[in-house]
């Protein structure tokens, strides 16, 4: 049977609202998870990942966070520009705000873990230091070392390339000094080695953080 799945809007606590992409959990659900996307907003790729969640026993969330900038939800791979002047105008206290509902939306009594790739991972140890979730686990996190103010309230699983020039070692070495607790994972990959509707994929990285990221996530949702 396939995972149930719908796009929604979902309405913020400022009077704003969003669209959003939701799977539902196969079976009886473990818990919610808001996944946050890459510079390329809510994409086809994205949606799978959500599908793939849902089928491990989540109730999994894909807000599309460029909305308050933009109505224009999927930015196309080959335009990696255009995702980052959308990026570099988000404000992320609204960002916060539109996570928050998403928590809020997705949240059946069980708790909500949070993950995100790229800009997503960054907002995920953001996400995590100042709203209510479970755990978070952060892919390949851009601008991390501006999130390291505020320590994380829930458990945190980090993942990143060893040749991705976004995290290079100073970076990765900031983030493990300031949260020595989380749990730290680097694989032989470059930066969105997970993303596998690109050319960026790398199997051997990605499968594995896959595994290590439903295990962590199970282990915080009994």
């Amino acid at each position: 049977m396939a995972v149930r799945e719908e796009t929604v809007v979902v309405a913020t606590g400022d009077e704003s609202a969003f669209k959003a992409f939701v799977a539902y959990a196969r079976g009886e659900s473990k818990g919610g998870v808001v996944i946050l996307h890459e510079i390329f907003g809510l994409t086809e790729q994205l949606k799978s990942v959500a599908r793939s969640y849902a089928d491990d026993g989540f109730d999994t969330i894909v807000p599309a966070l460029f909305n308050r900038v933009s109505c224009q939800t999927v930015v196309p791979f080959d335009d990696p520009d255009e995702g980052r002047e959308l990026m570099r105008q988000l404000d992320i206290e609204e960002v916060m705000i539109d996570i928050d509902a998403a928590r809020d939306y997705i949240d059946q009594g069980n708790g909500v873990s949070v993950l995100g790739f790229s800009l997503g991972g960054g907002l995920a140890l953001k996400a995590a230091a100042t709203l209510s979730f479970k755990s978070a686990v952060s892919y390949y996190g851009a601008k991390l070392t501006n999130f390291l103010d505020v320590p994380p309230k829930c458990p945190m699983q980090f993942h990143f390339g060893d040749t991705d020039m976004m995290t290079e070692p100073d970076v990765i070495n900031s983030l493990r000094n300031s949260i020595p607790d989380a749990e730290t994972y680097i694989y032989p990959a470059g930066h969105s080695f997970a993303n596998d509707a690109t050319d960026t994929y790398v199997s051997d990285a990605a499968l594995p953080a896959l595994e290590r990221s439903v295990s962590f996530l199970n282990t915080h949702h009994r």
